[in-house]
């Protein structure tokens, strides 16, 4: 890659009519010469024997240049701690995690790549923030998963930062990503490293999904969510080798940590609970009444515990991944509108169920999944007929509501 913005000022003073310049060189360099030469950024962030030394650390994690060289050991302030986690997925990575990967990367990819490293990577598995730094590292040896993490974090800066539209990048990187993951999921066998740069892939994508604004984008939520259900199940066979095996085994041990009885908003549990029960009388196949009956369920559990709710929500979640490849493509279906309410009733009870839940210190860095929901409520009360209008009016009220409130829900991809 070349960064064509480099300055060379060299050769650039213009010639000197007296002489003098040619003097100077004659003589050598002259005392303001110097000290012009010796100024130089401070590094603020640099590690304290560095400090201590007086000299310019260039601050590279987890052992500086200079420390390295003298065999010296390395601290950084806690004033770094904000950019800990990039620095450290930036030194494992080295130069070739931003080479290797992309025939042209831009400086573009570079901004969505250290949106990924600090706030854009996958909620699942829980309070997973080293293995995600694991899985960048290794984007400079799968162009698939590369491009699953820049478009990612494409997805992410255009929901969380406003005036800044990447729409367009964030969907080239995910359908190139989509496109080279299939072609190595069909062939015959991978290695256990590769199985788990497609399973983070694949993950990724999955959280792009929930990014994206429009109704088509809100089934292909749930068909990627179902779809890394299933590779997850069948594509690591050897799961003992694989990174996601310890955060599988402490994901349940993670949930209970981070659950907390908070202060309950018993007009918004109540309004849920209305809201779900009238739509019990409009599901047409079990399916539909079991997944209204799961809502439902959802938030009575509130009365027993914080850590029961969250349980049972995870029982709904899955209970649409299980269907069968025709009963979830009807669920999922456009003009499946009883569907399309549960669908949505079941994206809200996790923020209903997050101020519950969770404490404000686990609330998301950023408010752009929250956003999506908004739309995507928006746009299914938008879409219903006249007749099944006001089955929306309680999703809509909470969605206005949703807005003024914090982003806590209960870390769903």
């Amino acid at each position: 890659m070349h960064l064509d913005e480099t300055n060379d000022n060299s050769g650039s003073r213009p010639p000197s009519d007296n002489g003098e310049e040619a003097l100077e060189t004659q003589r050598g360099p002259s005392k303001r010469q110097i000290s012009r030469r010796r100024g130089h950024f401070k590094s603020r962030l640099g590690c304290h024997t560095c400090k201590r030394r007086r000299v310019k650390c260039d601050e590279i994690h987890p052992v500086c240049g200079g420390c390295r060289r003298l065999d010296l050991r390395c601290e950084y302030p806690s004033t770094a701690a904000g950019i800990s986690c990039a620095t450290r997925a930036l030194s494992m990575a080295s130069s070739a995690a931003i080479q290797a990967p992309l025939a042209s990367l831009t400086l573009q990819d570079l901004r969505f790549y250290h949106q990924f490293l600090t706030v854009a990577h996958p909620t699942i598995p829980l309070k997973s923030e080293a293995l995600w730094m694991e899985c960048a590292a290794m984007s400079h040896e799968y162009d698939f998963l590369a491009h699953a993490v820049l478009g990612l974090g494409a997805a992410h800066i255009t929901q969380s930062a406003p005036g800044l539209d990447y729409t367009t990048e964030a969907l080239q990187h995910r359908v190139t990503a989509m496109q080279r993951v299939n072609e190595r999921l069909s062939l015959p066998s991978h290695s256990p490293r590769e199985e788990d740069a497609l399973l983070a892939a694949v993950l990724c994508l999955v959280s792009q999904s929930s990014l994206l604004p429009g109704l088509e984008n809100m089934a292909e939520h749930l068909t990627m969510s179902r779809g890394a259900s299933l590779i997850a199940h069948s594509l690591i066979k050897e799961i003992s080798t694989s990174l996601f095996r310890a955060h599988q085994d402490e994901h349940f041990e993670i949930l209970s940590s981070m659950v907390q009885e908070q202060p309950k908003d018993q007009n918004t549990i109540d309004g849920f609970r209305a809201s779900a029960l009238a739509l019990q009388p409009l599901a047409t196949n079990d399916n539909e009444r079991n997944y209204a009956d799961g809502l439902i369920s959802c938030i009575d559990a509130v009365e027993i515990s914080a850590i029961e709710a969250w349980k049972r929500f995870l029982d709904v979640f899955m209970m649409a991944l299980s269907f069968s490849h025709e009963d979830f493509s009807a669920f999922v279906s456009p003009v499946n509108h009883v569907a399309r309410l549960l669908i949505i009733h079941a994206f809200l009870v996790e923020y209903v169920l997050g101020q519950v839940c969770i404490a404000p210190t686990e609330a998301p860095s950023t408010p752009s999944r929250k956003n999506v929901i908004i739309a995507w409520t928006r746009q299914v009360a938008a879409a219903l007929p006249a007749e099944m209008k006001n089955y929306a009016d309680w999703p809509l009220d909470f969605a206005s509501q949703l807005e003024t409130l914090d982003s806590r829900y209960l870390w769903s991809p």
